[in-house]
């Protein structure tokens, strides 16, 4: 992984409800939001790659 300050950097406006959900999702698995979305994204890359 890149440090965090040399990575680019992308403002997100998500529905209210889903950013209830990635707070208390983040908390439960002690990981930070940024973390998950990250997660997600890499996952969807993955299955969408070669496609």
């Amino acid at each position: 992984m890149y440090p965090s300050d040399e990575m680019p950097k992308l403002t997100l406006r998500i529905p209210a409800d889903l950013k209830l959900w990635l707070e208390k999702k983040a908390k439960r698995e002690s990981a930070s939001q940024n973390t998950l979305i990250i997660q997600a994204l890499r996952k969807s890359q993955e299955a969408t790659a070669g496609k």
